[in-house]
């Protein structure tokens, strides 16, 4: 006897059967939807009718994919736990994807009996009851074990992840893929249930287009039509993945349309198992290699550097020899491992094992701070994410699939959605009037008794060494005005702003990334105060230096440095800039000079233009603001000086004409320790950049630097 198929296997296009279901092993392939009973082939399979090469066949069970959809949650389980490596497992899925339920409704579509409303219900059915449990779990124990301080991105997260829109969250975050440490969101590996979401729901949609554009033609040229169509969908997505891969990876990487190609090729292999008939041997050889390559590919390619482009031919043409290998059962293949019973019941739970064990892992790592996974904590993390995916699906997930529908279960499933909603949403404005209303933390700063910075300055840190929580939350918004005038580039092109007097001719450039950036509160109000102009060029994740050297961020970022540095030499006499980075390879100096920045500023020096480099404020290994929400105070929270920063200010030994050289650390790390506040002031807003607010309050002290360095005052 044959176990029931798996539930994406039963997930098609088709509505919902009217009269009984046929039993019809001859002569018909296995419809998506039917309950196997018998099979009269070998270990399961039924061997279809030979087709029409024009028709596209809809698949019949096959046990082996369930094995090989258990295969590749495994090494995606695998790669999270004990590698912190992408493992190729998400494009094998979603190549099977695209084979059982791309070639499923492209079949429908042919024949006029697709409902994309119904369709569209069936997908919701299937995955939200995946992913309801697991958000509400991530909610009730987060607002248990992490700080208030992150309480506002799990509720964001929990939106997109009910909604399908998770990857493109963490793409306009510019969250690079990698492995759990206590600063990743448990919510990060839904991207994936979104892009599938995304590609079922919009491929349906553009299929239901095309074939709308061929009728009243015949079921065999809508067929062709729809099957060119894919393959013009597919080569367009592959080159899309390959050209922004090369512009914005870790955009690429949860980008829909760069992982389409993907799911599009399953539909291809669709067609291909028809048509294509291997000798044994060949099946078996291919069939072993495919699986082999499969494995691979999580010590041969670093996928989160480079999927879903090329380097993801590996896993998704490995998976798809395993595919083309077993369509026809052989005696020694992959597709025989791929069909035993171990393998086919991790294929039956793998939706709810992926769903759960980025949770668990998440969890344990921030509960012992320890992102180090050993193979007997790997093994219990394993097991507890099998338990609970077993637990999921037969007490919420199957019993919400169960045929007919049952409206108390939708009801029920309805109302938890819109209470996750409703609570983060709630949260969302919460955090948003604390982060508008900087009345908390204007009076934490300018108060008598909490001056900032000038408690520095004045020998005393006579400052509370704990804040409100809400003044923490604004904390961790408070960014420089630049942002919500929309003055910060994100591409290739420059976005100029000015503040101060706009009719001076005195101008200060401030030119730079994020680092740099975090400067303009304090120069705005010099600007203000001395009455010059102050304008900003501004780009986050990029830096200003000299391209080709020893930095490298992204292409779009080497383009803005060009453009750059041709306007600041054309029209601008003075610029300041950040002079250091840290280093964080674990060898050498704890801060360097990057030449690619000592070359911008001889460059700017034989144009006639001024550069004050400023030395970079420390790069913390932790949330300070996160560690305060967390009942840490200003000392606990704080770091020695010794380990972010030298001894001296490792720019000053750097002499070139026309720079000078400003250090202001002493206000941020007095007495050889870097406290997360001073003078009753929030000092960071995250692990490396300073609050405005703080920033502000250094500007009676840059006042006087940036004095002697212009000459202006």
């Amino acid at each position: 006897m044959v176990g029931r198929p798996s539930p994406s296997v039963w997930l098609s296009a088709q509505p919902r059967a009217t009269t009984p279901r046929r039993r019809e092993w001859a002569g018909r392939g296995f419809q998506a939807g039917d309950r196997v009973t018998r099979a009269p082939a070998e270990h399961g399979s039924r061997i279809p009718q030979v087709p029409s090469p024009s028709v596209p066949q809809r698949p019949r069970y096959r046990p082996d994919l369930d094995g090989l959809r258990g295969l590749a949650i495994l090494l995606v389980v695998v790669g999270h736990v004990w590698f912190a490596r992408v493992s190729g497992g998400v494009d094998a899925f979603l190549l099977l994807s695209g084979f059982l339920v791309g070639a499923s409704t492209l079949a429908n579509v042919a024949d006029g009996r697709f409902r994309i409303g119904g369709f569209a219900r069936r997908i919701a059915g299937r995955l939200l009851p995946v992913i309801i449990p697991v958000v509400a779990t991530i909610l009730i124990v987060g607002a248990m074990v992490y700080p208030p301080t992150r309480w506002s991105d799990l509720a964001a997260q929990s939106i997109s992840s009910l909604t399908f829109t998770q990857n493109w969250w963490l793409a306009i975050e510019g969250t690079s893929y990698g492995g759990a440490d206590v600063t990743v969101s448990p919510f990060q590996h839904l991207w994936s249930l979104s892009v599938q979401a995304q590609l079922y729901t919009g491929f349906a949609a553009l299929m239901m287009l095309v074939g709308a554009a061929t009728r009243p033609r015949s079921r065999a040229a809508r067929t062709r039509v729809l099957s060119i169509a894919v393959v013009i969908l597919l080569a367009a997505s592959f080159a899309y993945a390959v050209v922004i891969g090369q512009l914005n990876q870790a955009w690429a990487y949860y980008d829909t349309f760069a992982r389409a190609w993907e799911f599009l090729l399953g539909i291809v292999i669709a067609r291909a198992v028809t048509v294509v008939r291997l000798p044994h041997v060949v099946r078996t050889v291919s069939g072993w290699g495919g699986a082999a390559a499969l494995v691979a590919t999580i010590v041969l390619v670093n996928g989160a550097a480079t999927f879903p482009g090329p380097a993801a031919l590996l896993p998704v043409g490995g998976a798809a020899l395993v595919i083309l290998a077993g369509e026809t059962p052989t005696r020694t293949g992959v597709d025989r491992l791929l069909a035993s019973g171990p393998a086919r019941t991790v294929g039956r739970y793998a939706f709810s094992l992926y769903a759960w064990h980025w949770v668990v892992l998440v969890l344990v790592v921030l509960i012992t701070a320890d992102s180090a996974i050993g193979v007997v904590q790997g093994a219990a993390i394993v097991a507890a994410s099998m338990v609970l995916a077993v637990l999921s699906q037969r007490f919420i997930e199957r019993p919400s699939q169960q045929s007919p529908p049952s409206l108390r279960r939708s009801l029920a499933m309805g109302v938890v959605v819109a209470l996750a909603i409703t609570g983060s949403v709630g949260w969302l404005l919460h955090s948003a009037r604390l982060a508008t209303d900087s009345g908390s933390l204007s009076q934490a700063a300018d108060g008598s008794n909490e001056p900032g910075a000038t408690a520095v300055a004045g020998g005393g840190l006579e400052a509370p060494s704990t804040l409100p929580t809400d003044i923490l939350l604004a904390a961790a918004h408070d960014v420089p005005a630049v942002y919500a005038d929309d003055c910060i580039a994100r591409d290739r092109d420059i976005v100029e702003c000015e503040y101060g007097d706009p009719d001076s001719d005195r101008v200060l450039a401030l030119v730079g990334g994020s680092h740099s950036g975090q400067w303009f509160s304090a120069l705005a109000e010099i600007a203000a105060a001395r009455g010059f102009l102050l304008r900003t060029y501004l780009r986050d994740e990029c830096y200003f230096g000299e391209p080709g050297m020893d930095l490298y961020l992204s292409d779009d970022c080497d383009a803005w440095n060009h453009a750059v540095a041709d306007r600041l030499a054309e029209r601008e006499h003075m610029v300041f800039t950040t002079a250091t980075r840290p280093n964080r390879s674990g060898s050498g100096a704890i801060e360097w000079v990057p030449d690619g920045y000592q070359e911008s500023w001889r460059r700017l020096a034989d144009a006639g233009v001024h550069t004050i480099a400023i030395r970079d404020t420390p790069w913390l290994d932790h949330d300070p603001i996160d560690c305060l929400a967390d009942g840490g105070d200003s000392i606990t929270c704080g770091v020695p000086r010794e380990i972010e920063l030298l001894p001296t200010n490792p720019a000053a030994s750097v002499s070139l004409p026309d720079v000078t050289h400003v250090d202001l650390n002493d206000f941020i790390c007095p007495d050889d320790f870097c406290p997360a506040i001073i003078g009753g002031t929030p000092v960071y807003r995250d692990p490396n950049h300073l609050t405005a607010r703080y920033a502000a309050s250094i500007s009676p002290m840059l006042d006087i630097r940036l004095g002697e360095a212009t000459g202006w005052w």
